[in-house]
């Protein structure tokens, strides 16, 4: 039998809990704000600024690229509905706590690693009837060229790594 008990997810939610307390006390000025499950987990917004704030905890697991595909490539769509008026431009962060395997992601992130390693996916689908194995690009999904994807690396901290909560 599978177990059910919720322990890591509320871990998880504790950890961004955290962040987010963490995040108030080092509020600058009484104009500075912080909302919660905004964008992502954590957004702050300055006078100059927002900053949406992805928290992952995965106390045991190790760290593999596919754990922050998903959360990357929804920053990019956001990102690609900025570049067509229909958002607010924003800062990109994303924070995770890995039981190992941090070394595996070498920052900063090249447009390559970017490509390879977090918008490159497989997916099955029906060709004349036959189940098959077909590669997407995410951001050739989107019509993101390099330069684009180079600006959207400049407005993003992804892979910062810490222990903000005791072991």
């Amino acid at each position: 039998m599978a177990d059910r008990a919720a322990i890591d997810t509320i871990r998880g939610y504790f950890y961004q809990f955290d962040y987010s307390i963490i995040s108030v006390l080092n509020l600058l000025k009484d104009t500075d704000s912080i909302l919660v499950e905004g964008v992502e987990d954590v957004d702050i917004t300055t006078a100059t600024e927002t900053t949406a704030i992805q928290c992952k905890y995965y106390e045991n697991t190790e760290y593999n690229h596919s754990v922050i595909k998903k959360p990357i490539m929804l920053m990019l769509n956001h990102f690609k509905d900025v570049k067509l008026g229909k958002k607010t431009e924003i800062k990109y962060n994303l924070r995770g706590f890995y039981k190992s395997g941090q070394s595996k992601l070498s920052l900063p992130l090249s447009i390559q690693n970017l490509k390879d390693d977090f918008l490159t996916y497989s997916q099955t689908e029906k060709i004349n009837g036959v189940s098959t194995k077909v590669k997407h690009l995410h951001h050739d999904d989107l019509k993101l060229n390099d330069v684009e994807l180079n600006d959207f690396l400049q407005l993003g901290k992804t892979g910062q790594f810490d222990h903000l909560i005791p072991e």
